[in-house]
């Protein structure tokens, strides 16, 4: 699923920053969500990803419009 797909990322994110000496919080994952459905960012939303990356306008108000309305409000999408 994709949460579980999210979470074992942010655990390799963890392991990674630990090995290097840094802090887990120094890295930022930035999940792309170029066509991919609103319901799947919604899944990724739940399994605490909040940043992601779209690349036409057009994509981003749809699932912007689309994830509002459902209530996620803590998501930040950034134009890659």
């Amino acid at each position: 699923s994709v949460a579980e797909r999210v979470l074992g990322i942010q655990e390799q994110i963890c392991l990674a920053a630990k090995r290097s000496g840094r802090p887990a919080e120094s890295v930022r994952l930035i999940a792309v969500s170029k066509g991919q459905s609103a319901d799947a960012i919604c899944q990724a939303l739940e399994a605490g990803q909040q940043v992601f990356g779209e690349n036409y306008p057009q994509e981003f108000v749809e699932k912007e419009n689309t994830l509002r309305a459902k209530g996620h409000r803590e998501c930040n999408f950034h134009f890659i």
